[in-house]
């Protein structure tokens, strides 16, 4: 019998302990629930105090270009009436002409197209008169025979002057075409773009 009470008092003992911690586990509970019920009041007020930092940042954004602006305006006034200018970055001038290396190729073909054209033009009028003769030490050195007489060329007035004006005609002719020359080659030059080609 007093095994039996003793065990029935440790069992007591037991449930007494049982009990003090259930309390304490239902305190610890009801301290949870608060702070679980109190959470989404906490994330109510974060929405809040979000929402309120989001538009104060964009107000501030606001007010910040307005004032940029405000700003730049009152500069290009000042700028305006003072009529000032800065040089932000001043120019970088080349110590030596840029295509200097290239002007003697450039002069040594002119030179060379020059002499060609001259050299054209000389072997069209001359070519024709080397092939005939013309005068008695032509006709001494093509015969290798002595020439006995020579008859001039008999020309009428009219005859010369034709001959004349022929010549005058021929000059002039020679003159526009060289005046002419000048913007054609000017012309052909940029359509061929030969220049820039070299520059």
């Amino acid at each position: 019998r007093d095994k039996a009470e003793g065990q029935i008092g440790q069992i007591e003992e037991q449930l007494r302990l049982k009990e003090v911690e259930l309390s304490q586990n239902a305190g610890q509970i009801l301290v949870l629930e608060s702070k679980i019920n109190s959470i989404p009041n906490v994330k109510v007020a974060l929405e809040g105090v979000t929402n309120q930092l989001e538009l104060a940042k964009s107000t501030y954004d606001e007010s910040l270009k307005k004032y940029n602006n405000a700003q730049q305006q009152v500069e290009r006034e000042s700028n305006a009436q003072g009529e000032t200018i800065r040089v932000v970055d001043p120019a970088n001038l080349p110590q030596t002409p840029e295509n200097a290396s290239k002007r003697p190729l450039l002069i040594g073909l002119g030179a060379l197209l020059g002499l060609g054209l001259g050299f054209l033009l000389v072997a069209a009028f001359e070519i024709p008169r080397l092939l005939t003769v013309q005068n008695i030490e032509d006709a001494k050195h093509y015969t290798g025979l002595p020439v006995l007489a020579s008859v001039p060329d008999l020309l009428s007035d009219k005859e010369i002057d034709t001959g004349r004006r022929a010549y005058a005609l021929k000059l002039a002719a020679g003159c526009i075409a060289a005046v002419l020359s000048v913007p054609i080659l000017i012309i052909l030059l940029q359509m061929s773009r030969v220049i820039e080609r070299f520059s």
